[in-house]
């Protein structure tokens, strides 16, 4: 694994790691020390690095993934991803601290995405728009439930990701097979997935 930037922004940081995986670079963002001990687990390599760290899990793609984060800098900014539009914010897996005052009369609101009136006064209010006001689109990153991410077969199968056995590239060898180095089982769905520290489903 090698960390190739750094982001202030969770949100940024993901979107750039989900820019890479479009263009069959396996990258995955590191944002605490639990998460990094998780790597070191998969890998000794991890160094330490900023607050929202993207790592690549091949060197070999260093130098690539570099260009497309430059060409990712150029795009415009959407960090709204498709469907954000209709999911629903779990306020539960928020960090109790970070619930808002009601503006009318100051008490706290409860964790409800649904609520439109504060309980107290009846004053209107809406939940997640006073989050994000007050600490930013990120204070929710986590409060969206992650559905396991599909991963187009053709594009995995281009991903430089390792054998397990013997460390042996196979890029272009098809998704899942024998290791033509030492004869190790392979699924690179299933490599990708940990290397992201994803759980297979």
């Amino acid at each position: 694994m090698k960390r190739v930037r750094s982001f202030h922004s969770l949100l940024e940081a993901r979107a750039a790691a989900a820019y890479l995986l479009e263009h069959a670079i396996a990258a995955t963002v590191i944002t605490n020390d639990s998460d990094a001990v998780a790597l070191r687990n998969v890998t000794s390599r991890v160094t330490q690095g900023g607050a929202h760290d993207l790592y690549i899990a091949s060197n070999d793609d260093h130098a690539r993934s570099l260009e497309l984060l430059e060409a990712f800098d150029r795009e415009p900014a959407d960090f709204t991803p498709e469907w954000e539009a209709d999911a629903v914010p779990d306020l539960s897996r928020l960090d109790p601290a970070l619930l808002p005052d009601c503006p009318s009369c100051a008490r706290t609101l409860p964790a409800d995405p649904f609520l439109d009136a504060c309980p107290s006064c009846s004053a209107e209010v809406d939940v997640g728009e006073l989050i994000v006001a007050r600490h930013g689109p990120d204070a929710l990153a986590d409060c969206y439930v992650d559905e396991p991410r599909q991963f187009d077969p053709e594009v995995v199968d281009r991903m430089s990701l390792v054998c397990d056995g013997c460390g042996y590239a196979l890029k272009n060898l098809g998704v899942s097979g024998r290791c033509p180095e030492c004869g190790t089982a392979y699924d690179k769905m299933a490599i990708l997935r940990r290397l992201l520290g994803e759980h297979p489903h």
